[in-house]
């Protein structure tokens, strides 16, 4: 599958934002705070006389170590969180990659994997290109949400209610440029 991925992240995140203000932050500002104060105490003891120093140490590594262990956490929330917006909209079941590119792509363009050849009544329709005998690339129209325009979960469960039989896996993303030309 091959549907292109040309939206930021920086953009995601800020068209994200708009449509769901509540999300939770990577690291929270709490966890930053500690990890700077620890940061700087270390700091502040490393020049210090030489007790202080070897004691200065301790502060230094725990801000670091948080660091990385804060930091692992918030990849997994991340993860966690794409799940939970994935089953909120209905789409469990099967693998779905660029949920959120798509969400905030002014062109959504999304591939959808059958485990059979597709029939007729798929091809027929007007938004679905045909990529391969099991693969067909669909742009559905966008949608606004409070100025803010990319993928409409709804359209698309529409879409897999009424031809979702059958798929193996769903490849999401897309550009107005994609949009242009599916091929």
């Amino acid at each position: 599958m091959g549907v292109p991925h040309e939206v930021p992240e920086d953009v995601i995140r800020a068209k994200l934002r708009v449509i769901d203000p509540h999300r939770d932050l990577p690291l929270d500002l709490v966890k930053i705070g500690v990890i700077v104060a620890l940061i700087v105490i270390g700091i502040i003891m490393r020049l210090s006389p030489m007790p202080a120093r070897v004691a200065g140490a301790g502060p230094l590594m725990l801000g670091v170590v948080l660091l990385v262990v804060w930091g692992k956490q918030a990849s997994r929330r991340a993860i966690v969180r794409e799940r939970r917006l994935l089953a909120a909209h209905g789409l469990a079941g099967f693998p779905i990659s660029g949920f959120r590119e798509w969400l905030a792509a002014e062109g959504p363009l999304f591939e959808v994997r059958y485990a059979r050849e597709l029939d007729a009544k798929v091809l027929a329709q007007p938004e679905i290109t045909k990529v391969d005998a099991h693969t067909v690339r669909v742009a559905l129209p966008p949608r606004t949400f409070a100025g803010v325009r990319g993928g409409d979960p709804d359209r698309l469960r529409k879409f897999l209610d009424t031809f979702g039989e059958g798929v193996v896996g769903i490849e999401m993303g897309g550009t107005e440029a994609a949009r242009r030309s599916p091929g």
